[in-house]
């Protein structure tokens, strides 16, 4: 672009932002007596302001401008808030910054900013229903915490590893605890939002993206008291299995990207056969269940420290097994630690494959082997839970998803 022309460009966006801002205020019944036309001149000062290069005069001009507001707000107590004044020193600062600027690609970021402004004044009655009606103060209270796992308590924790067989990873291991509870948390406020009442679907999807086993167990229940239900409950117990792939390839991209991209000719088709199984289950299934919510809590802290605990036993024996028996103590490893729980397995094999102590082929046979024990304890749950029927056709969905899964390997590993 010409560079004659830019000033007029970057004084063109920025009284634009001042119309819009504006404009939004004007149809606010909140302003503090603020109107279009006093934000479009607060947009020109500021511009006005940058263009003398001058800083202790804009700043002059800023301390003018919030005087003025200021001594003309109404002392009658009809106005609550400050919101338009601080959208003025907003466009003022956005402005200013416009002023400023000698290349385009900083415009790109100023109006994103001021579209954004105007969304956020836009929302208010939405955002006022969301934090006084939707949201309880035990909600916002784990969401708080939830943030302070993430932006506190990791930074403050050592990398490297440590103990013995340097099983114990601090950083890894939180990172697990991030991925559980945040698991956990994202599903609870999806079926907070969503509802369950629309059948086993939701239920199925939710559960399974929290624990996989819950819900064969809660299916298997459901199938044994009502006889009615075996289809539907064997549909969904086979859809909510089938989440579990998709749910571990997410974690090996996060922890390990080459064991991902490994593991994801396995894990990928046996998603596909599953939820293409469960589909095949819908048609003809009329019945409507109606399950109690598996989540209760946004943040469920507790059992993700038990599964960071979990993993790190796991990563000790697995790495004492394999000093003492090689190979063959992790696959030992892996069959008994996913009776428990296969992401354990997953993440723990996939730290060893990042630290280049295992290759990616032999995690991948690992998590196969984790995967198929996981089925097996399912398998036995659908039994003693459920009844004989439930128990055969988790069998048959079991075994297409492993079939599904081996095939992948070999056709495309």
């Amino acid at each position: 672009m010409n560079a004659d022309l830019f000033p007029w460009l970057t004084l063109g966006i920025a009284l634009l932002i001042g119309v819009l801002v504006g404009a939004e205020r004007e149809s606010s019944k909140s302003h503090a007596g603020i109107g279009l036309r006093d934000i479009v001149l607060a947009s020109a000062v500021g511009w006005i302001s940058a263009r003398l290069q001058e800083p202790l005069i804009g700043l002059a001009f800023f301390g003018g401008l919030v005087a003025l507001m200021l001594i003309h707000r109404p002392r009658d107590g009809s106005v609550l808030g400050v919101t338009t004044e601080f959208a003025v020193v907003a466009v003022f600062a956005m402005s200013y910054v416009l002023g400023g600027i000698t290349t385009q690609s900083s415009i790109a970021i100023v109006v994103a900013l001021a579209i954004a402004l105007t969304l956020l004044l836009d929302a208010k009655a939405s955002v006022k229903r969301v934090f006084r009606e939707l949201i309880t103060e035990k909600e916002f209270a784990d969401t708080v915490r939830f943030l302070a796992i993430i932006f506190i308590i990791m930074p403050l924790l050592p990398e490297g590893r440590f103990g013995p067989y340097e099983f114990f990873a601090p950083r890894t291991l939180w990172i697990a605890v991030i991925l559980v509870t945040g698991v956990s948390y994202v599903g609870y406020f999806l079926e907070k939002f969503l509802g369950v009442k629309h059948g086993t679907w939701l239920v199925a999807v939710l559960g399974g993206m929290v624990s996989t086993t819950v819900m064969t167990q809660t299916f298997a229940k459901q199938a044994a008291a009502d006889p009615q239900r075996l289809r539907i409950s064997w549909q969904a117990a086979t859809l909510s299995n089938s989440i579990q792939f998709p749910r571990l390839l997410v974690l090996l991209f996060v922890t390990s990207p080459s064991l991902a991209q490994i593991a994801f000719p396995a894990l990928l088709p046996a998603f596909i056969v599953g939820v293409l199984l469960s589909l095949l289950l819908a048609r003809g299934s009329a019945s409507d269940m109606k399950g109690d919510s598996v989540l209760k809590n946004p943040l469920r802290l507790v059992p993700a420290l038990q599964f960071a605990l979990f993993m790190a036993g796991v990563t000790f024996i697995g790495a004492a097994a394999y000093e003492f028996v090689g190979e063959r103590g992790l696959y030992i490893t892996s069959a008994i630690g996913a009776i428990l729980d296969v992401d354990a397995i997953a993440l723990s094999t996939a730290d060893r494959v990042s630290s280049g102590l295992l290759d990616v082929f032999t995690g991948q046979n690992l998590i196969l082997v984790a995967v198929g024990s996981n089925m097996i304890v399912k398998s036995v749950l659908a039994y003693v839970s459920g009844s004989r029927g439930f128990f055969l056709r988790m069998c048959l969905s079991f075994i297409v998803m492993l079939v599904a899964a081996v095939t992948g390997v070999l056709l495309f590993g």
